[in-house]
């Protein structure tokens, strides 16, 4: 009797089962290489969207501000800013005006026009005024003769004062000035019903 180490049937199997184990191995190599392909081409995709979107971006804020060569404020020297309107204090009104100022060869303001943004329909009668008395004191440089300043006076309020409202005035590149003011309590005279 011959000692036979492994019956053929079982030696069939497992030349069977190795290759099975190696297709499927190469197999899950070729999925995972396809996966991480998958993969790349999703992150270099949404870099690139990423890029295009930032751009988009960048172009539509650079579009909805003006430049500072839009609104010549480099033609400014010196603006005196006008002071909040006392009776639009106490009445509670609120506006933008802008104004475009034509420069003179001698750096003096030529000729200006003013527009009024407010939900009070006259409102440029109140805000006009301290603007064009700003404007008129104001010196610009000489060499900008013939161009249009374009300057844009924002008049909010800010809660309340009892004596005489604080006022304070910053400004938003390129041509914007924010003028912010308390708005003035007026109180009726104590000896009007004392009679």
């Amino acid at each position: 009797m011959g000692f036979d180490p492994a019956p053929r049937g079982s030696f069939l199997r497992n030349l069977e089962t190795t290759e099975a184990i190696a297709a499927l191995e190469g197999e899950m190599r070729r999925y995972h290489r396809r996966r991480m392909k998958i993969a790349v081409h999703a992150v270099v995709a949404t870099v690139i969207a990423a890029a295009f979107l930032a751009a988009i971006a960048s172009a539509q804020a650079t579009d909805s501000v003006p430049s500072q060569a839009d609104s010549n404020m480099a033609c400014v020297e010196r603006l005196e800013i006008p002071r909040y309107p006392a009776l639009a204090t106490q009445a509670r009104i609120e506006a933008t005006v802008t104004a475009s100022v034509l420069i003179s060869p001698e750096g003096l303001p030529k000729d200006s026009g003013t527009e009024a943004e407010s939900k009070f329909t006259r409102a440029s009668s109140l805000f006009a005024p301290p603007v064009w008395k700003a404007i008129n004191e104001g010196k610009f440089r000489p060499d900008c003769a013939g161009k249009i300043v374009k300057l844009v006076f924002h008049f909010r309020l800010q809660g309340a004062s009892a004596g005489k409202p604080w006022q304070s005035v910053s400004f938003q590149y390129p041509n914007a000035f924010w003028i912010v003011s308390e708005t003035q309590h007026v109180q009726p005279d104590q000896q009007v019903g004392a009679r």
